[in-house]
């Protein structure tokens, strides 16, 4: 059993040793360039191995943040560097120890806006420098790709928690300031998404579209993106432009998707319906497989779709030659009040316009004759109104009869 565990705990060496290779001779290199006198103790590649491992595969995946300045690996490269290895080893076992305990006792730096615990290996000048100033220093670019992956990661988190709190306004506004602020940011695409998705639900479907096409252009994985397909013509749909609509959803019916292809059907045959060009609405609903828990929804579409072209509209010009009998048009299209309304009031300025004129007042028969000229031709023009209104309503009310039992 020990030979075994030990067979397994070099070939874990080995491998780390291998994949630490390729880092540490880059360091290397970098230290020919700053120092051509440097002396490579054979002790090195070890060490300089695992700690270029550590900084390269396990604390990008750890994302943890070391309170101190500098950070516990780049602190114990330091002294691996300066001491000999039994120094070195008792030094980076100490710093890890003493990390993130006591720091009243260490004197505080500011680096790029954050404040570190400065415990560096020696104090030479630029460290003291750094202390009596307490102003930013430079950075290398590893330093600040973490903190910057550290602010993005806390800004995405503030705005999600402003989402979840439904602080729908603001959340953009975190989620934006995230995206100007950290655009390499790994957080940009789910910001992206999450603005898209509070842009859907306040039905905002411009402002929804734009980020929905900014999200299939900047994501690779065509899998996450067919959701998103499906909402931007969903999007194009509920501002009945159907012709852009059913060109995201054409790409979803042709993919492999069963579940986007057959909402995609769907809501492509209710676009149809709306333009109430129902032989091609009732052709998109067949092709909802039987397989499908959306096949009865289809089938029952169908049955509308077939007798959509069926729907007894109101004809407008026959409205308008009826209105000649003041309220007649209104009551054909079902308006029957207005009708009743229409009547009295054409009839009580005929007969007061009649009657001024039979009492020799002229001036008043003209002006009860000019408002009873308005309301008649009036009561023709709402008459053809008014049925073009009636069918209308007829189409929403039979289209309101589409239940889907999914959002879109």
């Amino acid at each position: 059993m020990k030979k075994k565990i030990s067979r397994i705990f070099c070939c874990i060496v080995f491998v780390v040793v291998i994949l630490s290779n390729n880092i540490y001779s880059k360091g290397v290199k970098n230290d020919i360039v700053n120092d051509n006198s440097v002396v490579y103790p054979y002790y090195r590649p070890m060490t300089s191995g695992f700690i270029n491992f550590y900084q390269e595969y396990i604390s990008p995946a750890n994302q943890a943040t070391c309170p101190m300045y500098p950070t516990d690996s780049r602190y114990a490269k330091g002294v691996f560097r300066e001491y000999n290895p039994l120094v070195a080893i008792l030094k980076t076992s100490d710093r890890l120890i003493r990390c993130g305990n006591d720091l009243t006792n260490y004197d505080t730096v500011n680096i790029n806006g954050f404040t570190r615990y400065a415990d560096p290996v020696s104090y030479d000048s630029s460290v003291k420098t750094i202390l009596s100033s307490n102003s930013k220093q430079e950075l290398s670019m590893e330093d600040i790709k973490d903190y910057k992956d550290i602010s993005a990661k806390l800004l995405y988190e503030f705005a999600k928690e402003l989402e979840v709190s439904q602080e729908y306004e603001r959340a953009i506004i975190e989620y934006k300031r995230l995206l100007s602020y950290y655009p390499q940011s790994q957080y940009r695409i789910n910001a992206l998404k999450s603005i898209f998705n509070i842009f859907y639900q306040q039905e905002k479907y411009i402002e929804a579209i734009s980020f929905g096409k900014k999200i299939i252009k900047e994501n690779d994985s065509s899998a996450d993106n067919l959701d998103i397909k499906f909402l931007i013509g969903a999007s194009y749909f509920r501002i009945a432009n159907f012709t852009l609509a059913r060109n995201y959803f054409k790409e979803l019916e042709s993919g492999s998707n069963l579940e986007l292809k057959y909402k995609a059907y769907l809501l492509d045959g209710l676009s149809f319906a709306q333009q109430e060009r129902w032989d091609e609405a009732k052709s998109k609903f067949s092709k909802v497989d039987s397989s499908s828990k959306l096949y009865s929804i289809a089938q029952k579409s169908m049955y509308l779709a077939d007798n959509g072209k069926y729907l007894k509209y109101k004809n407008p010009q026959l409205a308008g030659v009826l209105g000649v009998i003041p309220g007649l048009g209104y009551w054909y299209s079902g308006y029957k009040k207005s009708a009743m309304s229409a009547f009295v009031l054409n009839s009580l300025f005929i007969l007061s316009a009649a009657k001024s004129f039979e009492n020799n007042n002229d001036q008043l028969g003209v002006l009860l004759g000019a408002f009873g000229l308005s309301f008649y031709a009036g009561n023709i023009y709402g008459s053809v109104q008014t049925a073009e209104r009636t069918n209308k309503k007829i189409k929403r009310d039979y289209l309101l009869n589409f239940k889907f039992n999914f959002k879109y």
